[in-house]
């Protein structure tokens, strides 16, 4: 579900940076601090147009 309102933003083009959320320009690097609640299994993605489509996604198992 958060995969699919982050997807809306960015095609809305309103993405801006939060708690949860950065802008990363090309050849840039930068860093994106979470402090989760639970262990469990979470999703990251880009969301630009094709990038996730490409393969810019990944499974994260958050270990407590």
């Amino acid at each position: 579900m958060a995969q699919r309102m982050h997807a809306a933003e960015m095609a809305a083009a309103s993405m801006r940076d939060d708690s949860h959320a950065i802008s990363v320009p090309a050849g840039e690097t930068r860093e994106l601090l979470c402090t989760l609640d639970a262990a469990g299994d979470i999703e990251i993605a880009c969301h630009v147009a094709g990038h996730y489509e490409a393969g810019m996604h990944a499974a994260v198992t958050i270990i407590p």
